[in-house]
Parts: structure tokens; sequence; C-alpha cells
């Protein structure tokens, strides 16, 4: 049990044990049974992960010892994926703290188009959230992989809408994560000349771009019928 503890990062009191096999002593040597156990993070409430641009109220402090903390979480997780890096944390004044992983399995902690390092993030908050019993504002980075992929959507936002102009026609675009379907929104919010939305369910969840005189009755062979505003934008 002490182990499984160790590896969810969790103390005894934050955690649910179930016996699923009672230990057995060896007769003569023979027929020794070990015991074996569940252990869960008792559900809280679900510890929000902000992004970087969004604010925090100024009154907002980090509790004592949550930049260790976090970075110890993060070393735990990579750790037990076999991976060779280096993590740091830093807090901020606005209560937010940003953990940066630098090493040569890097690439294996960001995974394609950031989503090993979405899940590290994710994991790690509700870890934090879980120990301190209250929301963790946490960002996960791996070498500035962040930024890097948020120009590379801005240049695609920018891309699909001069060909939503050009073709007039929507321009859909490949499945994303809500984080990054965010960072397409808002690049083209100030484009007057396409709107964008979002459609499909899940992990096909992607966004929209139309020219602005595209008309919702006009839609091309083959588009989706449920083209709705994102509550990402």
């Amino acid at each position: 049990m002490g182990k499984a503890l160790a590896q969810l990062g969790a103390r005894r009191e934050e955690a649910t044990v179930e016996i699923l096999q009672s230990p057995r002593p060896a007769l003569l040597g023979l027929g020794r049974r070990e015991a074996v156990v569940r252990v869960t993070v008792k559900e809280v409430e679900p510890p929000a992960v902000v992004q970087p641009d969004q604010r925090v109220e100024p009154e907002r402090r980090l509790p004592q010892g949550l930049e260790a903390a976090a970075a110890e979480v993060v070393e735990q997780l990579t750790r037990h994926m076999g991976l060779d890096v280096t993590v740091t944390a830093h807090g901020q004044e606005t209560g937010h703290v940003s953990v940066e992983v630098a090493g040569k399995d890097v690439s294996a902690v960001i995974g394609r188009h950031g989503q090993t390092l979405d899940a590290i993030e994710l994991l790690s908050a509700l870890v934090l959230g879980n120990r301190y019993g209250q929301r963790v504002f946490l960002t996960v980075d791996a070498e500035g992989y962040r930024e890097k992929r948020a120009r590379t959507l801005r240049g695609i936002a920018r891309k699909a809408a001069d060909r939503a102009v050009r073709e007039r026609k929507p321009v859909f675009l490949e499945p994303m994560s809500a984080r990054e379907r965010r960072i397409v929104h808002l690049a083209l919010r100030d484009d007057g000349r396409v709107t964008t939305s979002s459609v499909g369910e899940g992990d096909d969840r992607r966004v929209v771009v139309h020219p602005s005189e595209w008309r919702r009755d006009a839609r091309p062979p083959g588009a989706p019928e449920d083209v709705d505003e994102d509550d990402d934008a």
C-alpha cells in the first residue's frame, strides 16, 4: 500500500484502500499468498488548470511548499514513465505555478501535439489538488513547447482564414484539444473577414473557420450539421 500511495503522491487519509485478496502465510514453505489491495485517491472538486493568459485574482497566494510539491509530483510521474528528465518549478505572485521539464527524453514528455504533456499537467493538478484541498493553478511545459505550438497554431489559423475568404467556404481544421481550439479562436477573434466555431465530439472536436458572408444554410456537401459556437472561443 505504501508503494501505491507513493506513486499516487497521496497521503493515507487522502486515499481509499480496498482489500482484494487477504494474505495467507506459507505452510511448510508452500502456498504463501501476498495481499492484493486497490488504492484510489478520494475524489474532490476537480482543480482548475488555468492557462497563462487567464487572469487570476491578485490576492491569491501560493500555498506553502506548492512549488516543491509540484516539481516532486511531475518528477515522480516522468520517472514512472521511465523518462530521463529534470524538473523545476517556479511560483508567481498571481498564485500560478509553472513547471518546466527538460532533458534527453523531453520529446516523449511532449507527445503528439502535446497530448502527453497535457496529461501530465492534468494528473499533477489532480494530485496536488487532493493534497492541498484547493484549486491548483498549474502549467507544465517542456523546453518552451507551449509557446512554439501556440505560434504554429496561430499560423495555421491565419492560413485557414485566408483560404476560407479566397474559396468562400468554411475550412475545417484537424481535431484539437480545448486548449488548442481556444488559441485558434483567439487568433482570429479580431479578423473581420471570418468567424470561428467548433464541431464534433470528444477527440474529434475541431475548429471551423467561416468566411463572414458564408450562410449557415449553404453548407458544402458532407459538412457536419452541428456547427455551433464553441464555448472555448
